[in-house]
């Protein structure tokens, strides 16, 4: 037996990886969809991971190739300024609010942020004032209503600004053209993790409406690798040099040249191939969504006028099966993998690594499912669903309450309390409870029904329990 072939039968996880990437068609991110966007397949990937040799340059203290390379990137997508991030968009969400804010600053919070945010929120001891995005059709989190922000800021005048997530999930997008004109000076930074992408569409990113500060994640929606992301510096308000300095502290000191170099690589193969991409992958996608409302009669696609990222799929159930089930049909008959599931939807993610024969596929397989499907017999137990309108926000400082004494509390027992942790929902990795809110049944009995996909509970003899502060105000 070969060495080869006895490392690879040992390596449990190396063969999950192969035998996943050949039997599935990956609906979800990274956007590479298993290389087969933008010809990676065919780049010698080791050939590019390298490390900062004086030819190659320095991310932190960039003066030749990665400087030129970054500018490019600015340039491509109308920024003053870019930094690569290796470490994701968790990275560039963390340096932005650090670099923005201090301790006991208020800062205003969209209740569907990442919980990246609410992380970067605890490291700068500031306090969240939060605002719940609209509640859609099927319990889909929509806008952020520029309105809602108005009446905030007469009861909370002295919010420093606010971390706004467009597109959502579900690619929602919210009016931040609008948002900017409310908030004034203060600073606006936009998680659009999911918008790397948006340029393609011809829709307009958060980098050309006024945003401060716009994080993305290039690996989500488009060909490179996990933990590809991108900061824009779009105003003068943060400094580069500052913004620079606190990547320093919480990034990698060896960032991968092999992301860094797929960055660089991506941005050019979209300069030079815009026609061919909306050839192959923008009209098929267009079309596609037209045959799926046209065609479908129970299930259906979740699809508004205005400020939706069309390239995200997702399928609203009503009814007639769950998410779970849908997704699973869509598994283990079609060998197509979603990227989440929920009691009402499920959601697939696009990108230019798709095309008319994998749009063809899913479009037959969901068919299928539809023509099959009876009566609508499910009632919308809202199981995987939650509403951010019912929290209870404490205003105490996160650093406050991460630093103060906990006590464990059975869950089914901590209405009330005030919550020394974050309960992470995942998929999509957004907090159900967030550290400093005050402990709601709702909030209780969504992560009962939820068990298996949160993270953050503790488990005494199988009983879940939930860390409780002790901090006063």
């Amino acid at each position: 037996m070969s060495v080869l072939r006895y490392n690879t039968m040992t390596a449990k996880l190396y063969r999950k990886l192969i035998e996943y990437s050949k039997n599935k068609y990956p609906y979800h991110m990274p956007g590479h969809k298993f290389g087969r966007g933008f010809k990676l397949n065919k780049i010698p990937l080791l050939a590019l991971d390298a490390t900062e040799v004086p030819c190659l340059d320095n991310l932190y203290n960039p003066k030749g190739i990665l400087k030129l390379a970054m500018l490019d990137m600015a340039r491509y997508y109308g920024s003053k300024r870019c930094i690569f991030l290796t470490n994701g968009s968790t990275s560039g969400i963390i340096a932005a609010i650090l670099t923005g804010f201090k301790s006991q600053d208020k800062v205003l919070i969209a209740r569907n942020s990442h919980q990246s945010v609410i992380n970067a929120l605890i490291l700068a001891d500031a306090i969240p004032i939060y605002i719940s995005p609209k509640i859609l059709k099927c319990d889909i989190p929509g806008q952020i209503d520029p309105k809602e922000i108005e009446k905030i800021l007469t009861k909370h005048s002295d919010i420093k600004g606010a971390v706004i997530t467009s597109p959502t999930y579900e690619g929602v997008i919210s009016d931040i053209k609008e948002i900017r004109k409310i908030l004034g000076n203060r600073i606006l930074i936009v998680d659009e993790a999911h918008g790397a992408h948006l340029k393609l569409l011809k829709i307009s990113s958060s980098i050309n409406l006024g945003a401060d500060i716009v994080i993305s994640s290039m690996h989500k929606t488009l060909p490179t690798l996990t933990q590809s992301a991108l900061i824009h510096i779009c105003t003068n308000r943060l400094k580069y040099s500052d913004i620079n300095e606190n990547l320093k502290m919480i990034q990698t000191s060896s960032p991968s040249y092999l992301l860094l170099g797929l960055m660089d690589y991506a941005r050019a193969y979209m300069e030079l191939n815009q026609k061919s991409i909306e050839k192959k992958y923008f009209i098929p996608l267009l079309k596609f969504r037209q045959k799926l409302i046209q065609q479908l009669k129970k299930l259906s696609l979740f699809n508004l006028k205005h400020f939706q990222d069309y390239s995200k799929i997702v399928i609203l159930t009503n009814n007639y099966i769950s998410g779970k089930n849908l997704a699973n049909i869509l598994d283990k008959k079609y060998n197509i993998r979603v990227e989440a599931f929920f009691q009402t939807h499920v959601i697939l993610i696009t990108s230019p690594a798709d095309t008319k024969k994998g749009f063809n596929i899913l479009f037959s397989a969901l068919k299928y499912i539809d023509s099959n499907l009876t009566t609508a017999k499910l009632k919308n137990k809202n199981e995987n669903s939650f509403n951010f309108q019912f929290t209870r926000p404490s205003l105490i400082s996160l650093g406050k309450i991460k630093s103060a004494p906990r006590i464990l509390v059975r869950l089914d027992l901590a209405e009330g309390n005030l919550a020394a942790q974050n309960i992470i929902l995942f998929p999509p990795g957004i907090p159900v409870i967030c550290i400093g809110e005050y402990i709601t049944i709702d909030q209780i009995n969504f992560i009962q029904n939820n068990l298996q996909n949160v993270t953050g509970l503790v488990f005494k003899n199988g009983i879940p329990y939930i860390a409780s502060s002790l901090s006063k105000i």
